[in-house]
């Protein structure tokens, strides 16, 4: 049976520098531009009113 696919966000760094970049400048620095795909992080539990 197949593993239940988590969702992801897609973010783009710099390779530089490490820092988040656009989309745009992804396109338009190929080479010095990373994607990277991670999961999206599980919703905390409701807080209980004290």
């Amino acid at each position: 049976m197949a593993k239940a696919k988590t969702p992801t966000i897609t973010n783009h760094r710099d390779a530089k520098t490490g820092q988040f970049v656009t989309p745009e400048y992804v396109k338009r620095h190929p080479g010095t531009t990373t994607t990277e795909r991670n999961p999206l992080p599980k919703p905390s539990a409701p807080r209980k009113k004290p």
